[in-house]
C-alpha cells in the first residue's frame, strides 16, 4: 500500500554533569524504517539502594526496539515492560507515524518524559506530564508498590502533515527548555531543519545551558514555585532529545508481491516440519530455513532452530535491511539447539541507485532469478560433501562460522521472478522445468501465491517419482552412488515478483 511520508530522525544524548553513574539514567531508541521511537529515565531515587537508575531504562528501550513487531506503541511499550527484568524503574515515551490510511502520530507516555508537535514554526500539540506531586511522576517497574499500573499510560494520537517536527524528549528537557523557545531556535535555525542530528545537538545543549543559569524562569521553577517552594532557574538532569522530521517519501521504482507454500514431508512424526521461513512485502524482504534432520536423532526437533533463527530475523529486519546484517543478528541472537541452513534476500531500489537483490545464503536452501521465462542467475550451493550441506548453529564443532555465508548482488529489472526455497524445491526440481511450469502458466504470474504452490506441487511430485532423474539423484551419482528419482523431503517456495511501484 501506498506510503505518502517517512520519518528522518536524529537525537542528542547529554548526560548529567559529574554524574557517577557512567551511562546515564535516560536510554532511547529511533528506527526510521519503521517510523519510531523512544526516550526513558531511570527514576534517580534507586541509586540510593545501589541501584543504577539507568539500568531499567536502558533495558526498557532495548527491549522495546525487540517489539517493534507490535508497531502500535502502546504495545511496544506494553511487551517490553512485561518483559523487562532489571530492578529500578523508568519514565517512557514512545511515538509512531502511521500514514496509512490516515496521517497521524500515535504515542504512548507514562510520566515526565514527552514530546511535541511543531508545524510551520508553532506548536501544534505538547503532551502532558502524568505526576502524583511536584517531582514525583509516574513510572514503571517491576516493583508494583512503588511504581505504577501499567494501564494508568497516556495513549495519544495526533493528526500530522509532511514538514511537521516532532520533539521527542526527557524531563531534561522539558524541564529547562519552555516550547517557544523551541520554535523560537527551529525559526532561527531553519537550515538545520533538513538535519535533524544537528537540531536536536541544539535543543539539548540549549537545555543544558538553562540547566546551568540559577536565575532563569525555567518550566521547572515555575512548577516548583507552584509547589508552594518559591524557586528561580533550571534543574540539572541528563538530557535525551529525538528530532524527527515527517518528510515525503523517496519514490519507489519497484515494489515485490509475494507468495509462499509450504508442503510438509508425508508421514513426518514432527508436526511443525524443519523448514521455516518469513516475508515482508512492505521491507521487501523475504527468507528460508531448513532444520538439519541428523539432529533428531539427538532427540532434538530439527525444526526448533531453523524457526527461532526466522522468528528472530523477522525482530531485526526492521531495523537492518541487509540480509547479512539481518541474518548475523538473528544467527547471535538464537539459542535453541540445533542447525539449519538459510537464505535471505531483499530487493534494494530507489529512484538514484542500481535496482539490486541482495542475498545472503548459507547451505543448500538457495534462489534463482527468472526474466522473460528464462533463469538469468542461479544461487550455488554450499556443501563439504553430497548431502552434508553448510549449516548455521550454536555447536560450534558440528555447524559451520557464519562468516563463510555467501554475499551475493544481483541486478533486477521490471517483470523479474524470484523462486526462493529450502533444498525440497531445489533436489527435485531443475530450473528448466520451473521455467516451462512458468510459461505454460503465464496467467498464475500476477498471482504468486498460486504460481508457488504450483511450484512446491511440482518438486513434491518429483520428490515422489523413483525413476525420474533428478537434481538429487545426479548429485548423489557423483558422490558415486548410482541414484535415480527424487528425495521425499519439506518443501517451501516463495515467489517474489518485481513489479513497478504505484507510489
Amino acid at each position: 500500500m501506498k506510503r505518502t511520508l517517512k520519518v528522518k530522525a536524529g537525537s542528542c544524548y547529554l548526560p548529567k554533569p559529574k554524574n557517577q553513574r557512567m551511562n546515564g539514567d535516560d536510554a532511547m531508541f529511533v528506527c526510521e524504517e519503521v517510523m519510531i521511537a523512544g526516550v526513558a529515565d531511570g527514576v534517580g531515587g534507586w541509586a540510593r539502594e545501589g541501584i543504577d537508575p539507568g539500568e531499567y531504562a536502558r533495558e526498557l528501550m532495548a527491549k522495546a526496539e525487540e517489539a517493534l513487531l507490535q508497531l502500535e506503541p502502546f504495545d511496544v511499550l506494553s511487551e517490553a515492560y512485561h518483559g523487562t527484568t532489571s530492578p529500578g524503574a523508568s519514565t517512557a515515551c514512545i511515538v509512531a507515524l502511521h500514514d496509512i490510511p490516515h496521517q497521524k502520530l500515535t504515542a504512548v507516555n507514562v510520566g515526565d518524559s514527552g514530546f511535541m508537535v511543531v508545524r510551520n514554526g508553532y506548536t501544534i500539540f505538547k503532551s502532558s506530564i502524568q505526576q502524583h506531586r511536584f517531582n514525583t511522576t509516574y513510572s514503571l517497574g517491576q516493583n508494583n508498590q512503588r511504581q505504577d499500573d501499567f494501564k494508568k499510560a497516556q495513549v495519544i494520537e495526533v493528526a500530522v502533515e509532511a514538514d511537521d517536527i516532532v520533539v521527542l524528549g526527557t524531563d531534561g528537557l522539558f524541564d529547562n527548555v519552555f516550547s517557544q523557545e523551541i520554535e523560537d531556535l527551529i525559526r532561527n535555525k531553519i537550515n538545520l531543519i533538513a538535519k535533524p542530528e544537528k537540531l536536536a545537538t541544539k535543543i539539548a545543549k540549549m537545555a543544558e545551558e538553562y540547566s546551568k543559569r540559577k536565575f532563569k524562569v525555567t518550566p521547572y521553577s515555575e512548577a516548583k514555585s507552584e509547589a508552594v517552594k518559591t524557586s528561580k532557574g533550571g534543574k540539572r538532569d541528563d538530557i535525551t532529545v529525538v528530532k524527527k522530521n515527517k518528510k515525503r517519501k523517496m519514490k519507489r521504482v519497484l515494489k515485490m508481491e509475494a507468495g509462499w507454500s509450504y508442503l510438509p514431508k508425508p508421514k513426518k512424526q514432527r508436526k511443525n516440519g524443519d523448514d521455516a521461513m518469513f516475508v515482508c512485502e512492505e521491507l521487501m524482504i523475504a527468507g528460508v530455513a531448513d532444520g538439519v534432520g541428523g539432529w533428531a536423532k539427538e532427540g532434538i526437533d530439527p525444526g526448533e532452530y531453523a524457526r527461532e533463527l526466522m522468528e528472530r530475523t523477522e525482530l531485526v529486519k526492521q531495523q537492518h535491511l541487509e540480509p547479512f546484517v539481518v541474518l548475523s543478528e538473528a544467527y547471535h541472537g538464537a539459542t535453541a539447539a540445533g542447525a539449519s541452513t538459510a537464505c535471505i534476500v531483499a530487493l534494494h531500489d530507489t529512484a538514484n541507485q542500481k535496482l539490486t537483490v541482495h542475498a545472503v545464503n548459507v547451505g543448500d536452501s538457495g534462489f534463482i532469478i527468472l526474466r522473460n521465462g528464462k533463469t538469468v542467475f542461479k544461487s550455488t550451493v554450499q556443501q563439504h560433501r553430497f548431502n552434508i550441506p553448510f549449516s548455521l548453529g550454536q555447536n560450534s564443532k558440528r555447524s559451520d562460522d557464519f562468516t563463510r555465508a555467501q554475499l551475493i548482488e544481483v541486478a533486477v529489472k521490471t517483470g523479474d521472478i524470484v523462486v526462493l526455497g529450502t533444498d525440497g524445491l531445489f533436489d527435485n526440481v531443475f530450473s528448466h522445468e520451473i521455467e516451462d511450469l512458468i510459461r505454460n502458466k503465464k496467467k498464475l504470474i500476477a498471482e504468486p501465491k498460486k504460481l508457488a504452490t504450483e511450484i512446491a506441487k511440482m518438486a513434491k511430485g518429483f520428490s515422489k517419482e523413483w525413476s525420474k532423474v533428478t537434481p538429487y539423484s545426479i548429485a548423489k551419482s557423483k558422490d558415486g552412488k548410482i541414484s535415480i528419482g527424487g528425495k521425499q523431503d519439506d518443501i517451501t517456495v516463495v515467489v517474489l515478483n518485481i513489479v513497478a511501484s504505484d507510489e
